[in-house]
């Protein structure tokens, strides 16, 4: 028997937030760092990256995507910006957006300021930044963030089918690779026989379905941020789950 979600679970993210404020706990702040910098940071490097692009660097490199969030998280542990997120204040996801873009501003205007001379393809003059800045929510920066940040809703959901079990968590991998002999293999070696396989996918689903929804409310507060947020997310989520298996994501 598999135990219930949140049975022996890994601290949530509001827990692991309020955990960069004590940094005179190195345990307890490696723990955190790690829980944010390996579950949001590709999301965080996507919007960077486009916000890259949008400031003059079309060709903008992965590289400089990462190491600028490497600079934001550090300068979020060191000053603590992280551990002043509140569910009681709005979603996770619009909170770290806000401190990225200032980060990103303020990372734009001085690397501008050290190039003052021109360059191919480079940001050349402080004029205008606020103008290419634009519109936080257009679609060339949200696009690529919420798509991220929703493949970042997945994997900490698999984390925690994994952790209830294994076998379900290799067929919903399976089933997203849309896979048939990797999915074939794994009830093989699970011995599932034939006449139960549906049944197995089913659970397996319906458990990844449940495990996707509690992810969701970790990075939200009340009912009506995670609402926002799942009408946010959905279109990304939706081709991992179907109605049955989700009717609560569906608005059901």
């Amino acid at each position: 028997m598999t135990p219930p979600l949140g049975r022996d679970s890994p601290p949530t993210l509001w827990t692991q937030v309020r955990g960069l404020a004590g940094a005179e706990d190195a345990a307890r702040l490696a723990q955190a760092w790690e829980h944010l910098h390996s579950r949001y940071r590709p999301a965080m490097v996507a919007y960077t990256r486009a916000m890259l692009r949008r400031l003059g660097n079309p060709h903008c490199a992965a590289d400089e995507a990462e190491d600028v969030v490497q600079g934001f998280l550090v300068q979020c542990v060191e000053q603590g910006w992280l551990s002043k997120a509140d569910p009681t204040r709005g979603r996770f996801r619009v909170f770290v957006r806000v401190l990225l873009r200032r980060y990103l501003t303020r990372y734009v205007r001085d690397r501008t300021a050290q190039k003052r001379a021109p360059t191919e393809g480079g940001m050349q003059t402080l004029d205008g930044l606020d103008d290419l800045l634009g519109d936080a929510d257009a679609p060339d920066l949200m696009a690529p963030f919420q798509a991220e940040w929703a493949e970042c809703l997945v994997r900490g959901a698999l984390a925690k089918v994994s952790d209830r079990s294994e076998r379900n968590a290799r067929i919903v991998e399976a089933l997203h690779a849309e896979d048939d002999a990797a999915l074939d293999a794994v009830l093989d070696e699970f011995e599932v026989p034939e006449k139960q396989r549906p049944v197995a996918r089913h659970r397996a689903r319906h458990m990844f379905a449940e495990a996707l929804w509690a992810e969701l409310k970790e990075t939200t507060g009340g009912d009506a941020d995670l609402e926002a947020e799942r009408v946010v997310v959905l279109p990304a989520l939706s081709r991992y789950l179907d109605e049955g298996n989700a009717p609560s994501l569906f608005g059901r």
